[in-house]
């Protein structure tokens, strides 16, 4: 395996590190490419499938990049070497990866919790033998009565503009030309309309 750092004198990193501090550009690229690839395989080996859907290792890597850039501008951080650097780096990996899951199991949490009360208010409705619950459950039921109706593209574009997608959008979801798709939404938008659905 090729190593990530090259054996160098201290001295040499000291004079580059004194580059960076002052804002060379290419001491920094330099720099960067010490670390980036350890860093970077760090990033990967913390990142769990769930982290992976939604997240892009690259932005853990900039968001390393920033920390270690500033730290090193601003003279709080000193190093007598590459390994050091790395090491520092591969720490500020682990601390990121797990502040933004600890933020993403809480979205997760306040998510659930939401759709909890959300239910809760439903099954007092219903109980209480409120109205709006059988109005919206006839509504449901003529939009899929009107759906069956139609072809599949029809069916995605009501769907993609019923949970609130623009034309533009609808067209790029569905690999067709948006002219066509505002064409068509504007029949499907009539016909809705006549059946007193939307």
């Amino acid at each position: 395996m090729e190593p990530d750092t090259e054996p160098e004198p201290d001295d040499n990193f000291a004079a580059l590190l004194a580059k960076v501090r002052i804002g060379d550009e290419l001491a920094t690229a330099q720099l960067v490419h010490r670390y980036e690839r350890a860093v970077l395989r760090s990033v990967r080996s913390r990142l769990g499938h769930n982290m992976r859907v939604t997240l892009d290792s690259m932005d853990i890597m900039q968001s390393v990049h920033r920390s270690l850039l500033m730290g090193l501008r601003n003279d709080k951080f000193q190093f007598s070497s590459s390994q050091q650097l790395i090491a520092l780096a591969v720490v500020m990996v682990q601390r990121k990866v797990a502040r933004i899951w600890r933020g993403m199991k809480k979205l997760e949490a306040n998510r659930i919790a939401s759709e909890t009360e959300s239910e809760i208010a439903l099954l007092n409705q219903i109980e209480s033998g409120d109205p709006t619950v059988s109005r919206v459950a006839s509504a449901d039921e003529m939009l899929q009565s009107f759906l069956s109706r139609l072809n599949e593209l029809d069916q995605q574009l009501v769907r993609l503009k019923l949970a609130g997608n623009s034309s533009s959008d609808a067209a790029r979801l569905l690999h067709s030309d948006p002219a066509f798709i505002r064409m068509r939404w504007s029949r499907l938008r009539r016909k809705l309309r006549e059946e007193g659905i939307e």
